[in-house]
């Protein structure tokens, strides 16, 4: 697995529990297709990315990362930037005024 940090962003408090997740979540035989993820920090700035290979990869890792309280924030209807296929995040506040938050922001 590759996985890289972008440069001038802090990393996670967590960043190595993130790394142990990324390290563990090995590639199967028979994955698909190369997918990039991205990583955020507690300042909601994305940190640091993963390429991943397949459905079981993606799984496990999402399993291991929502002990850390990241969660794909795609899943929730999240932007996704070009090019990334998920966003693991604190997660987005889905309440009326979260999403007038965003919307002001610019985000959604």
């Amino acid at each position: 697995m590759k996985a890289g940090l972008v440069d001038g962003v802090v990393a996670h408090v967590k960043d190595a529990d993130v790394l142990k997740a990324l390290r563990a979540a090995k590639r199967k035989i028979g994955g698909s297709s190369d997918s990039v993820i991205a990583i955020k920090n507690e300042a909601d700035q994305i940190y640091r990315y993963a390429v991943i290979n397949g459905l079981q990869q993606e799984i496990y890792l999402a399993e291991r990362m929502e002990p850390l309280g990241l969660v794909d924030e795609t899943i929730q209807g999240g932007r996704k930037p070009r090019g990334i296929w998920a966003v693991y995040g604190r997660g987005r506040d889905l309440s009326l005024a979260g999403v007038l938050a965003e919307l002001e922001r610019k985000q959604r």
